[in-house]
């Protein structure tokens, strides 16, 4: 993404209208929060790994260290 970022967008200045960086700075942001909070209850993880309806909580005792 800063490859696009640098070589293709940044020279269109900042409305993705005009071929700009916008939408990058939004899949950027949109990384960085998923990466920094994770994606959650609604995740495929949370829904594959789910105990009881509970989410992605894991039970203690299962989880050693």
């Amino acid at each position: 993404m800063a490859g696009a970022f640098w070589f293709v967008h940044m020279d269109n200045g900042l409305f993705s209208e005009k071929g700009g960086y916008e939408y990058v700075m939004v899949l950027a942001a949109v990384s960085v929060l998923f990466a920094l909070t994770g994606a959650g209850r609604y995740s495929l993880d949370a829904v594959l790994w789910t105990r009881s309806g509970e989410g992605a909580e894991r039970d203690p005792e299962s989880v050693r260290a």
